[in-house]
């Protein structure tokens, strides 16, 4: 039980980081090429790695949450990030370090949650060329809710995993697919 209130605490502090400043990443107006190359880099690793936490999560893979997590954390100590994106570089790097240090899956999925916060400011912010659906479940975390991206329409509940696996909507959709699943205002609904 010390574990899992010390996880908690610790997923908590850095997607509390991680959600007051990922929202400021970007590079700057006049930045250069380089800069900018490198924080798209960053982005799209970043974009990745989520996409397969999310996965993981949603199919009940602590382990492999774990292992995504802890990859998408090696790959950004290799990346260079544009100076004003270093900040938010270094906040998901503490948000993936907690779901790689999750004492269990509702640990990692709590993390994940600040995650999801995150990379959906920076996806309103940035937009992406990659596709990418926000979903939403109003039931996740004691009703309280929670949004997550992920690269496919096909529901899949990282929040609940098998228990409520396609529990949820679609609320809106990015990059090459807003233009494919342009849903007329109309959310898409699952129990």
């Amino acid at each position: 039980m010390k574990t899992l209130i010390a996880s908690l605490i610790a997923a908590t502090a850095a997607v509390s980081t991680l959600q007051a400043h990922c929202g400021t990443c970007s590079v700057s107006e006049g930045a250069d090429a380089h800069h900018g190359e490198a924080h798209a880099s960053c982005y799209d690793g970043t974009l990745s790695s989520y996409f397969a936490i999310q996965k993981a999560l949603a199919g009940d893979d602590l382990p492999a949450a774990k292992s995504a997590a802890a990859a998408l954390q090696e790959g950004m100590s290799k990346s260079e990030c544009a100076t004003d994106g270093a900040d938010c570089c270094a906040e998901v790097g503490g948000a993936s370090d907690a779901i790689a240090q999750a004492a269990d899956i509702a640990a990692a999925r709590s993390a994940f949650l600040g995650f999801s916060k995150a990379m959906i400011a920076q996806m309103e912010s940035h937009g992406s060329e990659t596709a990418a659906y926000q979903m939403y479940c109003p039931m996740a975390f004691n009703n309280k809710g929670g949004a997550w991206l992920q690269d496919s329409s096909d529901l899949r509940n990282p929040y609940y995993g098998s228990m409520m696996l396609t529990c949820g909507m679609q609320k809106t959709a990015y990059g090459p697919a807003a233009e494919k699943h342009s849903h007329d205002g109309h959310e898409h609904h699952s129990h």
